[in-house]
C-alpha cells in the first residue's frame, strides 16, 4: 500500500486537498492516494506516523483497524473542476524513494503573521490554533503595553503617562513598542503572530516604514448580522465569571436570570465598532500586498484549513 512521506508530500498536498471531501474514513477506504484536508493537518502534526493511509485516517479517528485494512485497494476514478484533477496531481506526487540525506535542505527564516478580524469574528480562537500549530510567538498591542509598563522600560514610562492621562497612546510610541518585542530572541528565533495590529493605516504605514512586514497577513471575514448576532447573545455570568450565548452556549436554566449583558455587547455599540473596524481595515489592506481573505463564517476547523493552507504556500524566505 501506498506509504505517506510528509517532508515530499505537502507542495502535493497544498494542491489536491482543495479538490477533496468526505470523512477522514471515507476518502482514505475509497481513494488510498487521496487524503481529506482535517487528515493532512493530522499528518503535519503527527509526522512520525508512516502508516497507510486507511491506517492513519482510523487512526486519526480513534478507530480500531485490522491487517486487512492494509490490503491494496484500486483508487476510484475522481472527478473535479479543478484545473487539475485529482489523478494528475498524484502522477506529480514526488516519490519517497529517493534518500532523505539526497533532499536539499531548505533554510527558512521564522513566519512572520498578521491577523484581523472585526469583534467576535473568531479571531481570537484562530490565534490560539495558529500559535499551537506554527510555534509561533502570539503578540497583542495590549499584552505588549502592559508588558513595557511592568518592566518599567522607557517606553513603558511614556505609555503609562499617556493612559494614566486618557490620552490614546500615540502610534510613534506603539511602533516602538512592538519593533522592541519583535526584536526579542524568542520572534527572532520562532516567528511572531501580531494579533488584531496594526489598526489604523497610520499604524500599518508606520510599521512598514520600521521595516516590519508580515509574510502573511490574515483578514477574518464574517458579515455584520453574524457578527451582532453573537455579540448580542452574549451574557456574564456575574458569579463565576463564564461567558454564555443565548443561542450558541445556553446557560442552565437555574442561573439564566442572573446573567447579565455587558454595556458594550449591545447592538448600538456593536454597530459603531464594526464601522470603525471597516473604515480601517480598507486602508490596512491597501498597505499591504495580496491579503489573504479568510471566511469566518464557518467552523473553526474549516476555517484553520483556509488558514493554514494560506501560511503553508508562502514561498521560501
Amino acid at each position: 500500500m501506498s506509504k505517506f512521506d510528509l517532508e515530499a508530500d505537502v507542495d502535493f498536498l497544498s494542491k489536491l486537498l482543495p479538490t477533496l471531501s468526505g470523512s477522514l474514513t471515507e476518502v482514505a477506504l475509497k481513494r488510498p492516494s487521496d487524503v481529506h484536508a482535517f487528515l493532512a493537518l493530522e499528518l503535519l502534526r503527527r509526522s512520525n506516523f508512516k502508516g497507510s493511509f486507511v491506517a492513519l485516517a482510523k487512526y486519526v479517528e480513534g478507530i480500531e483497524y485490522s491487517p486487512e485494512d492494509e490490503m491494496e485497494e484500486e483508487p476510484e476514478p475522481q472527478t473535479s473542476s479543478s484545473s487539475l484533477t485529482s489523478a494528475e496531481l498524484i502522477s506529480e506526487r514526488p516519490t519517497s524513494e529517493e534518500p532523505e540525506s539526497a533532499r536539499p535542505v531548505q533554510q527558512r527564516r521564522p513566519l512572520r503573521v498578521c491577523i484581523a478580524g472585526a469583534p467576535c469574528s473568531g479571531k481570537g480562537t484562530q490565534c490560539d490554533l495558529i500559535r499551537e500549530r506554527y510555534n509561533l510567538v502570539h503578540l497583542s498591542t495590549g499584552d505588549m503595553l502592559r508588558d513595557e509598563v511592568k518592566a518599567g522600560s522607557e517606553l513603558g514610562k511614556q505609555a503609562e503617562s499617556c493612559m494614566s492621562q486618557g490620552l490614546l497612546v500615540p502610534d510613534e510610541l506603539i511602533i516602538g513598542i512592538v519593533k522592541a518585542r519583535l526584536e526579542q530572541s524568542d520572534c527572532a528565533e520562532r516567528g511572531w503572530l501580531l494579533d488584531g495590529f496594526p489598526r489604523t493605516q497610520q499604524q500599518a504605514q508606520a510599521m512598514k516604514s520600521a521595516g516590519i512586514v508580515p509574510d502573511v497577513f490574515l483578514a477574518l471575514q464574517v458579515p455584520d448580522e453574524v457578527v451582532i448576532e453573537r455579540v448580542t447573545g452574549r451574557r456574564l455570568d456575574p458569579e463565576t465569571g463564564k461567558i454564555y450565548h443565548l443561542k450558541f452556549d445556553p446557560p442552565a436554566a437555574e442561573i439564566e436570570n442572573r446573567l447579565i449583558q455587558r454595556a458594550d455587547d449591545t447592538e448600538e455599540k456593536i454597530r459603531v465598532r464594526l464601522g470603525q473596524f471597516h473604515q480601517n481595515i480598507a486602508a490596512i489592506e491597501s498597505e499591504f500586498s495580496s491579503p489573504t481573505k479568510v471566511d469566518g463564517n464557518q467552523s473553526k476547523a474549516a476555517v484553520f484549513s483556509q488558514i493554514c493552507l494560506a501560511i503553508d504556500q508562502v514561498d521560501d524566505i
